[in-house]
């Protein structure tokens, strides 16, 4: 028999089965309702203002709530039999982001949550059942029917209907011909043969359905089965934090969903469901006490998994290190304070990429295991494994898992699949589960997958279908592999036992895919940028003024709340800018808020600190966050005085600008500061930028601009050399065609590598300022539909060129570029990252190569030779490109899709181009790249005590090659937390320095637990580290 056929002769019947379920149905009517707003479900109890429903008419609209009431009067018949209620709206849309969504109220009871794919509920064994349902929908119109309806359910009639349903679907997965498929036909169609389909009421005949069950059931047992092959089954419901809706709208989601998955738990003892997002269920438990009670009892159970490892599941590439130990931090936290348990397992499903250095962070964060499904994503090339060992930077490894849920591809289909395409969004159905096993690359390796099954973003997770189907298919079907059920980590501890030599994947894992979310929402991520680099100044300025004395109370409490601020918004599709419109309209000032709360607390430390080091009204006290002992630009507030000296009385270069006095602070120290004092001697200084337009000479260069206003010539007096390759040009903007085939916000257009329009105008530079420090020329032009105004400032003590950009931004599918054409041949580029630095190639000579024409990083770009080398820096842009001898960094995009305006607006942009000897560690393009992010900050004090040094320095680390950048406070012990890194990927013994007493000294891993203690030996400890590797050191400066 043909699979045709076999449709032919089952689909009928079975559609007649599923039917007849409903034969005793009745519709309610009666309903009352009124309209409320987020979280408004206790205005259920309110008395007043209840208007009546007319079922006859749709109701709905944007972001649209409302409750809805009834008395169920329970027919005299049903009472103390199993009735079940059914709400439908005509919504069939899996993703429910605007589809109709409930929470049901069963006598002031919380029940479950109801969507598109979770439309009944059971009803107490009670005469009358008030019901209450609070509805959100977002459309267009009021396009909402509720159609509500009671049923007595037949439940040998609907087990029939699982069996035969789930047969019939097995037989037109596997293949034809198959042992499986003759018997599951045979199966099927004596099955049918066996029911009595003369009239409804027979159909509801028990011990004609349990004839026809077991006539089913024999035939399914002719056949022994034979595979070893098993597949671990999880229910999970993915849950976005926002993406087509809001935050708010997340809470609603959570509580839906779970509010389903307790139920289903309830009727379904072998259901176990794994969850993910600290931050979800935190809300839960502010939002819903109760509901997170009964929650956390199934966590103490077992039979609910929470696992994730961080407080959301945060984007990866374009946060920082230590944000990423911050997600690890305050994720494990909660799961210790909560349910007393560890999180051991990374989990991120959706995300767009991973850096090289992440497989270090999950070891300092004590995570064991990591899992996603996005790297099957790929455009071009099929990521090779689906086991395997992940290897970072330092070494690290870290045992990983794609999860290979997708559906079956007969043999017999055409055309192939050209997508390997897998999900966390699985259905439990035989072509998924055969799919499962059929797309995993390692069967080599080990004989059990893992399956994900339900529906997530509001979904509600696991249908009763899915879980009628795995208690089948546990038992056995032919042609499937069986089920069974598993959490995520107990599955992983097996697969690891089993696999005991995986393969090893080296570096980073590139997502070939949605490189325009490097880009995408740039006001986000320049945010984004500067809430994480406050957060790096705030805790260090917090944490000086505590280790000097320690009444200064250190802002545990609000820094806690702006770090879990900050992390919410490191969501996957938040950062990365792939979200609706709403969503960053709270985004925005919820980031400006952090980076409020970190500047306030580092301005009452500094003002105690330099009230303290400052001996006079007209002392200047200059600090330095960073970990080396810099000279740089820094401005203070100079009213009538107008030079500024060392304490030895020397001057320092610097200019007036009307109240204000930038100077040059020489030598400040390493994690410290320095003292400077106010005079007003006057300084004639020579000569030392020469302008003639289009030609200008500096200490350091003689350029030549071209007429649109990009570098034609840039020569380097120091090394007497080129920096610009021959016919190639510098700052060269460019606005490329940018219209992706799909996921407007997320990818990048093709059409750009061909299609640019280049500026046809000429741009004049004039003089902006001029002194001793430096010189910045400002040129202001239209192109298009946009408006720019450029600043380029060549400095006097630094060879970095900075370039400032405002843009007024108007176009649609553009996307705006700079870039540098540099006399610099190099097989590859390196890149800074989160806590590191990873290399990539700068040629296309395979597909890997040439997939990776634009590439996330944060800092800095670097293009070396062993003698000269060229760095790209930026404040706040993430999207970056070394192909050839081109540095390309990528400012803005302009999608349409979710964010109809996305980036449309004004924006400021702060990059930088450093020419340097030798490679990016001898080219200091690290110390750099931080001094381009950490200004020096002066600091004047009404009160002047003078109690402490004019110099110090907190912390030093020799000989060079490490960096020492958090310094913080520790969160439960009364103690400082200094992270190390090997940024540049030298090993060996370095010897970290301290000018305070110290009684012990420990090794942290990066949630702060201690593993070795460390001697002090004066003042001093010795650190063994390996390339790459990230250390964290706690100093105890008081008795515990």
């Amino acid at each position: 028999m043909t699979k045709q056929q076999l449709q032919l002769f089952v689909q009928g019947p079975l559609q007649v089965l599923k039917q007849s379920r409903y034969a005793q149905r009745m519709n309610v009517h009666d309903l009352q309702y009124k309209t409320c707003a987020y979280h408004d479900w206790d205005k259920r109890h309110e008395s007043e203002s209840w208007l009546p429903f007319d079922q006859s008419r749709g109701y709905g609209g944007h972001e649209y709530h409302a409750l809805f009431r009834t008395l169920l009067k329970i027919p005299s018949s049903w009472v103390g039999r199993h009735v079940r209620l059914k709400v439908e709206t005509g919504a069939k849309d899996i993703w429910n982001f605007n589809n109709p969504q409930f929470l049901v109220y069963l006598n002031d009871k919380l029940a479950c949550g109801l969507d598109v794919r979770h439309t009944e509920v059971d009803l107490p064994p009670t005469e009358e059942v008030e019901l209450v349902l609070y509805s959100y929908v977002s459309s267009e119109k009021q396009d909402v029917f509720l159609d509500i309806s009671m049923y007595l359910a037949n439940e040998e009639l609907e087990a029939f209907v699982y069996d035969l349903d789930l047969a019939y679907e097995t037989a037109m997965t596997v293949e034809t011909g198959s042992e499986a498929y003759l018997v599951l036909c045979k199966a099927c169609i004596e099955a049918i043969k066996a029911v009595d389909f003369s009239s409804l009421e027979a159909l509801q005949n028990v011990p004609m359905l349990k004839r026809a069950r077991a006539v089913l059931s024999e035939v399914l047992a002719s056949l022994p089965l034979p595979s070893v092959s098993k597949v671990a089954v999880v229910g999970h419901s993915h849950i976005d934090m926002a993406w087509l809706w809001t935050v708010d709208q997340t809470r609603e989601k959570g509580i839906r969903s779970y509010a389903t998955v307790l139920s289903l738990m309830e009727q379904y003892p072998d259901y176990i469901f794994s969850s993910s997002q600290m931050q979800l269920l935190a809300f839960i438990k502010a939002d819903m006490p109760s509901l997170y009670e009964r929650i956390k009892a199934r966590i103490a159970e077992g039979r609910w998994e929470v696992e994730g490892g961080m407080w959301v599941e945060s984007d990866t590439i374009l946060t920082s290190g230590e944000s990423l130990a911050r997600q690890f931090y305050w994720g494990k936290r909660w799961m210790k304070d909560e349910y007393g348990k560890d999180s051991v397992v990374l989990w991120l499903p959706d995300c767009f990429g991973f850096p090289a250095t992440l497989p270090q962070i999950m070891k300092g964060a004590g995570i064991s295991y990591f899992v996603t499904t996005k790297l099957g994503w790929n455009e071009a090339n099929r990521f090779p494994h689906d086991v395997f060992a992940w290897q970072g930077l330092d070494g690290s490894r870290i045992f990983s898992y794609l999860v290979s849920t997708t559906d079956y591809e007969s043999l017999a289909s055409y055309p192939k699949k050209t997508s390997h395409e897998t999900t966390y969004n699985g259905v439990l159905t035989p072509s998924q589960v055969l799919g499962t096993r059929q797309r995993f690359q390692d069967k080599d390796l080990c004989f059990s997958n893992l399956h994900l099954y339900g529906y997530g973003d509001g979904g509600g997770g696991p249908t009763k279908q899915m879980l009628e189907n795995h208690h089948r298919m546990k038992a056995g079907i032919p042609g499937l592999p069986k089920t069974y059920s598993s959490t995520v980590r107990d599955f992983l501890d097996k697969t690891k036992d089993d696999v005991q030599s995986p393969p090893v994947w080296e570096g980073e894992l590139y997502l070939e895919y949605h490189r325009g979310t490097y880009t995408t929402m740039a006001e986000v991520k320049r945010l984004n940028r500067l809430c994480e680099q406050k957060a790096f100044a705030s805790e260090f300025f917090c944490s000086l003024a505590w280790a000097l004395d320690a009444k200064q109370l250190y802002p545990h409490q609000s820094f806690e709340q702006a770090w879990k601020m900050l992390a919410l918004n490191q969501f996957h599709d938040i950062l990365p800018g792939s979200s609706i419109k709403e969503v960053y309209e709270t985004a925005i000032p919820q980031l400006q808020q952090v980076a409020d709360t970190f500047d306030e607390a580092a301005d009452r430390a500094r003002s105690f600190l330099a009230s303290n080091i400052a001996k006079t009204a007209e002392d200047v006290v200059v600090f330095n966050t960073l970990d080396f002992e810099r000279s740089d630009v820094c401005c203070v507030e100079a009213a009538a005085l107008c030079s500024i000296h060392d304490e030895t009385g020397r001057r320092l270069p610097s200019y007036k600008q009307g109240s204000k006095l930038h100077f040059i602070a020489c030598n400040v120290p390493s994690k410290g500061w320095k003292r400077y004092r106010l005079g007003n001697q006057q300084s004639q200084s020579a000569l030392l930028f020469s302008w003639d337009e289009p030609k200008l000479e500096t200490p350091c260069y003689e350029v030549v601009f071209a007429a649109d206003g990009s570098l034609a010539r840039l020569y380097d007096k120091m090394q007497q050399r080129e920096v610009l390759s021959e016919g190639g040009r510098g700052n060269v903007f460019s606005l490329a065609v940018d219209l992706p085939k799909e996921y407007d916000a997320w990818n990048i257009g093709k059409q750009g590598a061909v299609m640019q329009y280049a500026l046809d105008s000429e741009v004049h530079y004039r003089v902006l300022s001029c002194s001793e420090l430096g010189i910045t020329l400002e040129a202001t032009w239209k192109w298009l539909k946009s408006t720019y105004c450029q600043q380029i400032t060549f400095h006097a003590h630094s060879k970095r060129i900075d370039f400032n950009l405002h843009v007024d931004w108007h176009e649609d599918h553009l996307m705006l570029r700079t870039s540098f054409a540099v006399d610099v041949r190099s097989p590859r580029a390196s890149y800074d990252i989160a806590y590191g630095v990873c290399e990539r190639t700068t040629h296309a000579n395979t597909s890997w190569d040439e997939v990776q024409f634009e590439v996330p990083a944060h800092k800095w770009v670097d293009l070396s030779e062993k003698t000269h080398g060229v760095a790209l820096l930026s404040r706040q842009s993430y999207g970056y490109s070394a192909k050839g001898n081109m540095l390309t960094l990528s400012l803005l995009r302009a999608p349409a899709y979710p964010n109809p305006t996305a980036d449309r607006g004004t924006h400021d942009f702060c990059y930088a181009l450093l020419p340097h000897e030798g490679g990016y560690e001898q080219g200091k393009v690290i110390e750099e790249g931080y001094a381009l992010h950490q200004s020096l900050v002066a600091e004047r004090s009404e009160q002047s005590t003078g109690l402490v040094a004019g110099q110090f320095s907190l912390a030093k680390v020799d000989p060079a090659g490490v960096v020492i950048e958090t310094i913080k406070k520790c969160e439960e012990r009364p103690s400082l937390i200094l992270r190390l890194i090997s940024m540049a990927g030298r090993d060996g013994r370095f010897t970290l320095h301290f000018p305070l007493a110290v009684k012990q000294a420990w090794v942290c891993n990066l949630i702060e637990q201690r593993l070795e203690q460390l001697p002090v030996t004066a003042q001093a400890v010795k650190i063994a580290m390996k390339g790459h590797e990230i250390v964290s050191v706690e100093l105890v400066l008081n008795d515990e």
